[in-house]
């Protein structure tokens, strides 16, 4: 199960979802770390999703960030990290999706190494350079 984590709830899973990112920080290429993760979030530029198996316990994370250009609105997925998340992969995808479609975005892009291509377009992502971005 994937569900978001409203701001006043953030203290309550950070730590866990903080393990979890941790991992995506050394991947990230420099852009970002765990703490301006935490940061974004907590300043509501950024929205934390957590994934949690059958007994509650968060298997992994996400972020999002929606943003605008002058002619589209853009779902970002920032940061993806956890244990065995491909089992939760379908179910996380359509959940991200309709909170894009909810936020009136024109599609939702994950940047991410080329093994993701792999996973995500059986989803409808297609490659567009290094960034994957399905039309929504």
């Amino acid at each position: 199960m994937i569900t978001s984590v409203p701001k006043q709830y953030l203290h309550l899973v950070w730590d866990k979802a903080r393990d979890h990112l941790v991992h995506f920080e050394k991947r990230s290429g420099g852009k970002y770390s765990v703490d301006d993760i935490g940061k974004m979030i907590s300043d509501e530029i950024q929205q934390l999703w957590i994934i949690a198996d059958d007994d509650h316990e968060v298997v992994g994370a996400v972020v999002t960030q929606v943003w605008e250009t002058p002619q589209k609105k853009i779902c970002d997925v920032v940061a993806c990290a956890g244990n065995g998340l491909d089992d939760y992969l379908y179910e996380s995808m359509k959940e991200l999706e309709n909170f894009a479609r909810l936020n009136h975005c024109d599609a939702i892009r994950v940047e991410g190494r080329n093994g993701w291509l792999k996973v995500l377009e059986p989803y409808g992502f297609g490659k567009t350079s290094i960034v994957m971005e399905k039309e929504l």
